[in-house]
């Protein structure tokens, strides 16, 4: 069944959320209103990350009187920063992952401290979902930086001249620009 006919009869989906680092940080807290919001529906959720955080077990989802059932994340810590395979065989295993899960709604956000490429996008469709994406920052933009602020470096291209080098996410100057033109 379609999910835009799950939809119109009330059938309870079952809903991938994708991201880096699970419920960690602001953006994790973020993914975490929006399954909650899912459970709430009455959707089985899951949740697929590179690494996740001990805060993931922190919290408890399946709470009584909600009709919806929190599956839990599965972590794929091979595939987080210090992976050795390449983007186009991340890309595979993260899709076949997916596919495992049998979801008839994908959503991925905040993936970049896991240094995703963004081409698992299109290895995600093959799963048959829909595939929503989001940018939970300006990270995608701007090759590095989490907020731009006022700096407009990454218009023309972000460089050792960056002023938020040293920020969240920390880079060595020199290594900038390149990360840019990734």
């Amino acid at each position: 069944m379609k999910l835009s006919q799950k939809l119109e009869r009330g059938v309870p989906l079952r809903v991938l959320f994708i991201n880096d680092l699970g419920f960690e940080f602001g953006a994790g807290i973020a993914a975490l209103r929006q399954v909650q919001s899912f459970l709430l529906r009455g959707d089985s959720v899951m949740g697929l990350c590179a690494t996740g955080s001990p805060m993931d077990e922190y919290y408890s989802l399946n709470h009584a009187g909600w009709p919806g059932e929190w599956l839990g994340f599965h972590r794929l810590p091979e595939l987080g920063r210090k992976r050795v395979c390449s983007d186009t065989q991340a890309a595979k295993r993260l899709a076949a992952e997916a596919a495992g899960a049998y979801p008839d709604l994908i959503i991925a956000g905040n993936i970049h401290n896991a240094r995703w490429p963004v081409s698992f996008l299109d290895a995600l469709r093959s799963c048959g979902a829909p595939v929503i994406a989001y940018m939970h920052d300006c990270h995608f933009a701007t090759g590095r930086c989490a907020y731009s602020g006022p700096c407009k470096l990454y218009q023309g291209g972000c460089n050792e001249t960056c002023p938020t080098a040293h920020q969240y996410p920390a880079l060595a100057s020199e290594l900038i620009h390149d990360s840019w033109l990734d």
